[in-house]
């Protein structure tokens, strides 16, 4: 497939272990993500490894309902261990990097064969922990519970 932008309109979506969520001090719920959720690792080649909402079909609740399910299939989702999707913007996430840090954030479809609607979020510089905890509690604040979605 060939490697295309996505439109500011869409939405991403990221899956976060446990260990990278916050909850609410008092009701111990989920209620966001720690910035590590979005710290580009060097073993990731320069992105975050991402899928694609609007890929697929349906309402807007069944598109994350599918989009989790696929991206569950493919990466160590445990819904017993309290992970989440988080759902970010593609226009926010981009606005954000050059308003916080001055830097150019892309979405791409980056679409396998054997996974299409997996897109790559480039542009989040490693050791940016400003922007990294923006994202966690703005345009990535957004979010599914593992347990509400998968089987």
């Amino acid at each position: 497939m060939t490697r295309r932008p996505l439109a500011d309109v869409n939405h991403v979506l990221r899956w976060a272990s446990h260990e990278k969520l916050t909850h609410d001090p008092e009701s111990g719920e989920i209620d966001g993500f720690q910035p590590t959720a979005f710290q580009v690792r060097p073993v990731d080649r320069g992105s975050l490894s991402t899928h694609w909402v609007e890929y697929f079909g349906g309402m807007r609740q069944e598109q994350i309902r599918e989009a989790a399910r696929d991206l569950g299939k493919r990466v160590k989702t445990d819904k017993t261990k309290g992970g989440a999707f988080a759902i970010g913007n593609v226009g926010k996430i981009k606005e954000e990097g050059l308003r916080q840090s001055n830097v150019e954030i892309e979405a791409t479809l980056s679409g396998w064969s054997n996974n299409p609607a997996h897109t790559e979020v480039a542009g989040v510089p490693l050791d940016d922990l400003a922007l990294q905890m923006l994202l966690a509690t703005s345009s990535w604040s957004e979010f599914v519970c593992a347990s509400d979605l998968l089987d």
